[in-house]
């Protein structure tokens, strides 16, 4: 602001109407306006990352049996040019990039990911299609524990074939063939 002022005086005594003071501090404005965008810009993802990261680690827990999960940007000095890494650390395991994970680990992680982001902006409903597919018997049931506890904000639809998600359902909607003609069902689940 100090060399804005100076630059502002000394072209003021060079000249009053000059067409290149005006081009000047039109450039000179639209850069500080831009500059002011990009902070702000840089400053709400900052925090926005920050909680994100502060959900993964609460979350990522309760899904896994215990492991943990961070964000970390690539480029901590331009946030933007190179992006974000998630780190997991497997119940028993060691550091490993998503990349690197098996598949029930990569549900988990994908999980804990989409319900990180759901206490950023939430969703009124989700739809899960075989979201346990990869995964054990223990872990479905402790999934099927978190989605209870998460469906009090929003509903959660889930297809799937395991029953240790279904026995914690609200309703089970039943899809089968008879002779060749495709039947509905619904259950209230009475647990």
């Amino acid at each position: 602001l100090y060399l804005l002022k100076e630059f502002k005086e000394f072209f003021n005594i060079q000249s009053k109407n000059s067409a290149k003071k005006r081009l000047f501090f039109k450039k000179v404005f639209i850069e500080k306006i831009h500059f002011s965008y990009h902070i702000q810009r840089l400053s709400d993802y900052m925090q926005d990352l920050f909680i994100f990261d502060f959900y993964l680690k609460i979350i990522y827990p309760l899904i896994s049996k215990g492991g943990i999960m961070e964000i970390n940007l690539v480029d901590s000095f331009d946030p933007f040019s190179e992006g974000v890494v998630l780190s997991v650390k497997p119940p028993e395991k060691t550091w490993k990039t998503v990349s690197y994970l098996s598949g029930g680990e990569k549900t988990l992680s994908s999980l804990a990911v989409v319900f990180s982001l759901q206490e950023l902006k939430s969703s009124s409903w989700y739809l899960l299609d075989e979201i346990d597919a990869a995964l054990d018997f223990r872990n479905v049931t402790k999934l099927s524990t978190f989605l209870v506890s998460h469906s009090n904000n929003s509903q959660i639809l889930i297809v799937s074939l395991r029953n240790n998600i279904l026995e914690n359902s609200n309703q089970i909607l039943g899809v089968y063939k008879n002779f060749g003609e495709t039947k509905i069902i619904s259950l209230q689940n009475t647990n």
